[in-house]
């Protein structure tokens, strides 16, 4: 799955303020925390499927 690049949404804004830096930041940490969030469902489903198969 590509990552989609986003918009440039600093200008108009003032991209030197504070909460702008954190913002980007928060939106990066979801991303991840996103990434993580389905690579750990995807371990957990080839987890049951490897135990269905030893319990067979």
């Amino acid at each position: 799955m590509a990552v989609k690049k986003k918009e440039n949404k600093s200008y108009g804004r003032g991209a030197n303020l504070p909460n702008a830096q954190s913002e980007q930041k928060d939106d990066v940490q979801s991303r991840y925390q996103q990434d993580f969030n389905r690579y750990q469902a995807q371990i957990e489903r080839t987890r049951r499927v490897f135990e269905s198969a030893e319990a067979a």
